[in-house]
């Protein structure tokens, strides 16, 4: 009977444990990030390049972030949706003072393979820094007058691949006109994490 009482002590310990564990983590991964404040205006001194033609959209990633995927995966519909009539970049941290290649995941190359899109390091986060943002996911767009349209993520949330408001409000704008939404929260870890991606 002490057994038993043992038994099922051990057992009651053991799912509380796991049910706050896994509370935790749903609660971490589900709260949004520091939103960004990206400048109205496309920054002169940035070195990325931005067509005087064309809507130009970038999305700041960090190579190990889970919720990457996900957005890559929003991107590649996107892309598909406006092929032609918006150029993006994908843009991946990189810590000053590691090697080159630090940032070239798994994830760099499935952003490389989306059709349109164009893949950058951002060396020590200088133009994550310049474009105010700070959580890994973060979507930006402006139009092709240089004028911020939109900033935050481009998933459900969590990062949650699906059909969500950010997405079709992107599709649906011709030439990068006035968004219905302009701005989302962001999920997604600190772009500026040393974290080595695995």
């Amino acid at each position: 009977m002490k057994r038993s009482a043992n038994t099922f002590l051990a057992v009651l310990a053991w799912l509380a444990t796991t049910l706050g564990g896994t509370r935790f983590t749903v609660t971490y991964a589900c709260s949004p990030g520091a939103p960004g404040s990206p400048p109205s205006t496309w920054p002169e001194t940035s070195g990325l390049p931005r067509s005087r033609e064309e809507p130009a959209l970038l999305m700041f990633l960090h190579p190990p972030c889970p919720g990457s995927r996900a957005s890559l995966g929003e991107l590649s519909l996107l892309m598909t949706h406006r092929a032609g009539r918006v150029k993006a970049r994908v843009v991946f941290f990189d810590p000053a003072g590691i090697d080159g290649n630090w940032a070239k995941t798994d994830l760099w190359r499935a952003a490389g393979a989306i059709p349109g899109v164009v893949v950058e390091r951002d060396p020590a986060g200088d133009e994550a820094r310049l474009f105010r943002v700070g959580t890994s996911g973060d979507t930006l767009l402006y139009g092709a007058d240089g004028r911020l349209l939109f900033h935050g993520a481009i998933t459900f949330g969590c990062g949650h691949a699906g059909d969500n408001p950010a997405r079709s409000a992107m599709e649906d704008v011709p030439g990068g006109g006035a968004l219905p939404i302009a701005t989302t929260p962001i999920f997604g870890r600190g772009l500026f994490c040393r974290n080595q991606p695995r």
